[in-house]
């Protein structure tokens, strides 16, 4: 083959070509990008996401894939075309600047590592980086029999993803539930906490309840009108394909709220307002042009009933008084009510439909409904206060006899948010309990522990100016004077029963949050064994704190060895984290003490 080699991306070259390339449509390569787009993330850190599957199959079809290693997306192309099976990874952004300076009635054409094009009368070729179609990941393949969604399911889908909650933290809430649970009526279930849509009236033949995630594909134009939608469902994955388009996403795992126990029974509704259907795109204009004093946060309107009328109520400012504004073309019946609630829920209750309100409280939330479709939204107070206010437009004035000023109570100094509890600090309430008793005492040991360790300190430093042979002596002295006394009195206190009270007295204040940080720094003092490195610079004794609360002991002289399983008394904490209340420090062995200290003995 002959080219002609040219400064910069492009080679002219002649028409005539050996191979059989990719053939693709301007026309249908927009739409597709455009839909592909949606789900291939710019921000991923693998190279192979950035990029756009374009493959021929052994029948002649070409479809082009997109991927977040989550969702995939793939579109077929209108006709088949000939030539031999191939696959080629192609970079989203370059096709798409190929794409964009390419006429609606020219055509691209694929093939390993370029990408060519009409350029006069020859043909452009711009490079591609080659990248092996092994790296892309492969395409789930659902093999359960593929379900028809009718129009209505699939609108009743759209309007629950819309309902469906956007917090990632809330994650099981992302998406549309399908419930199955009675077999005789599905649901279809979205909500985001203060509003909840759900819709019956028809079976599917699931066998299990369905979590769809939300996706901005779903909601795309292109897909939703190529045709009647249908579904594959498995264990892991749910896909949902119209004529030339197919979106497989893993589920939602996790158990989806009951839903149920937050409907109202509409036998317990009193009051209801009948909307006219035919009307309701005119209340709409007529809600979003309502004055709104909070339009930033809640965006509070009111609906009052009033002698078989409803009344929209809304303020421009909160200290101004509420405007009425009647709705024709409304009934209302029951007793009066007076109810508030977010504007944006009503517009998208009257949006989907719903023309029918029930109500029965303030407090209670409403149920908008229509046939099998209904939308359950919380109220709200009008500016943060517990009561409506009250219908009349300027209530009377009321006189109160006068009364003699109260000076205001004085306020409490400011408390800190945490507080460090200490041995000295007065005990509230009067008498202290014995649990308070106990606790103050375990306090008491920590201050007297952390005396100790400054002490030790202020040894070692005294320690550090001696000699050789004087810290010889001093050291016998340590160990026949001070460590064996304290292993002594450590072995009686494990062997006794004081520490199952001790166990169950911690097991009761463990829930407490000033309890379980008086436990912690009680353990957190073990860590001052470290202290014994900066006494000894012998090679006959060595600890080291290796992380949070474990502590490693060396020991290279026998004199030395007694006195260090003396002082664990043969009870170290390693083996016992439960009694002194230790949280997450669990045994390296069955038997630690026999496995890492029968060496010693």
């Amino acid at each position: 083959m002959c080219r002609t080699p040219v400064h910069g991306l492009f080679v002219v070259q002649p028409t005539t070509n050996t191979m059989n390339p990719i053939t693709l449509p301007i026309a249908e390569l927009k739409p597709a990008l455009a839909g592909l787009g949606k789900v291939i993330n710019p921000r991923a850190t693998l190279p192979v996401l950035h990029h756009v599957k374009v493959e021929r199959t052994a029948d002649g079809w070409i479809a082009l894939t997109g991927t977040d290693l989550d969702r995939f997306v793939t579109m077929r192309l209108e006709h088949p075309t000939e030539g031999p099976p191939m696959a080629v990874l192609i970079p989203y952004d370059q096709l798409v600047q190929v794409t964009k300076n390419c006429g609606k009635d020219e055509r691209i054409h694929i093939e390993p590592g370029c990408i060519k094009f009409v350029l006069a009368d020859s043909l452009g070729e711009q490079k591609v980086k080659h990248l092996p179609v092994e790296e892309f990941p492969i395409t789930p393949r659902i093999k359960t029999e593929a379900i028809t969604l009718p129009p209505e399911l699939r609108r009743s889908i759209h309007e629950a993803m819309e309902c469906a909650s956007v917090d990632a933290t809330r994650y099981v809430l992302n998406g549309t539930f399908i419930d199955t649970s009675n077999p005789k009526a599905n649901y279809i279930v979205g909500t985001d906490g203060r509003h909840l849509y759900s819709a019956n009236s028809f079976t599917l033949p699931l066998k299990n309840s369905v979590i769809i995630p939300n996706h901005k594909f779903l909601g795309w134009k292109e897909f939703n009108a190529d045709g009647e939608w249908q579904m594959k469902v498995d264990e892991k994955a749910v896909q949902l394909s119209s004529r030339r388009w197919r979106f497989i996403s893993k589920q939602i795992e996790g158990n989806y709220p009951n839903w149920r126990q937050t409907i109202p029974s509409p036998d317990d509704a009193r009051t209801h307002i009948i909307l006219d259907p035919a009307k309701l795109e005119m209340l709409i204009k007529l809600i979003q042009r309502m004055p709104c004093h909070d339009a930033e946060k809640y965006q509070t309107i009111g609906l009052e009933c009033k002698e078989g009328q409803l009344l929209l109520l809304g303020k421009e400012n909160c200290n101004e008084p509420w405007t009425r504004v009647p709705v024709l073309d409304a009934k209302a019946e029951g007793p009066e009510a007076l109810i508030f609630l977010s504007r944006r829920f009503l517009i998208k209750a009257l949006d989907y439909g719903l023309h029918t309100i029930s109500i029965i409280d303030q407090i209670a939330p409403l149920r908008f409904h229509s046939k099998g479709r209904q939308m359950i939204v919380m109220p709200l107070r009008p500016d943060g206060a517990s009561t409506p206010p009250p219908a009349n437009h300027q209530p009377a004035p009321v006189s109160m006899p006068p009364s003699r000023p109260v000076p205001p109570p004085a306020s409490p100094p400011p408390k800190p948010m945490i507080t460090n509890p200490t041995s000295k600090e007065p005990l509230p309430n009067g008498t202290p309990s014995p649990l308070e008793e106990a606790l103050n005492l375990t306090l008491q040991i920590r201050d007297k522990f952390t005396d100790g360790f400054n002490l030790l300190r202020d040894l070692s430093t005294k320690l550090k100016g001696l000699t050789l042979q004087p810290m010889d002596e001093f050291g016998e002295h340590f160990w026949n004077q001070v460590l064996a006394p304290i292993g002594e009195c450590c072995g009686d206190f494990m062997r006794t029963p004081a520490l199952d009270d001790l166990k169950s007295l911690t097991d009761k204040c463990r829930d407490r949050n000033r309890h379980t940080i008086m436990l912690q720094r009680l353990s957190h003092s073990l860590s001052g064994l470290q202290l014994l490195d900066e006494m000894f610079h012998l090679d006959c004794f060595c600890s080291c704190l290796l992380h949070g609360q474990h502590v490693e002991f060396e020991v290279t002289r026998r004199p030395a060895r007694g006195q260090c399983i003396a002082l664990f008394a043969k009870n170290d904490l390693i083996d016992q984290p439960a009694d002194l209340g230790v949280p997450n420090w669990p045994p390296r062995h069955v038997c630690t003490r026999e496995a890492h200290l029968q060496c010693l003995e």
